[in-house]
Order: structure tokens, then C-alpha cells, then sequence
């Protein structure tokens, strides 16, 4: 099993208090993929922190 290379946390703002979460990541073969979460923004953005930290990626907001 390879390993897989968080290198993007985005953080987009939503209608209703909402963010929606963009995990971009590479494995080891070179492939790219996103997983993406949305929900209430204090929970999304809780799990931005946390994936941050744990991948050492800071977490930015969409521009």
C-alpha cells in the first residue's frame, strides 16, 4: 500500500452559515484526487484544523 500526501485544505464559504471542506491530495503513483465535506461551519472548519494538523498543511479560505 502506498502513501498518500495531503498538499490543499480549502475552506469555501457557503449560503447559511454552511463551508464546504476540499481535501486535495497525491499518492505515491503521481494520481490526484479531492474529497470534499459540507456542513455547519464550526464543524467544517474543526475538521480543516485537525486535518491541518495532522498533515501539516495550514488550511486556507477560497479566495
Amino acid at each position: 500500500m502506498g502513501t498518500t500526501e495531503v498538499i490543499d485544505l480549502t475552506v469555501y464559504e457557503l449560503a447559511d452559515g454552511q463551508h464546504r471542506l476540499e481535501m486535495r491530495s497525491s499518492s505515491a503513483s503521481g494520481e490526484e484526487f479531492v474529497v470534499s465535506v459540507e456542513g455547519p461551519a464550526d464543524l467544517v472548519d474543526a475538521d480543516a484544523a485537525y486535518l491541518g494538523q495532522q498533515y501539516g498543511v495550514t488550511p486556507h479560505a477560497s479566495a
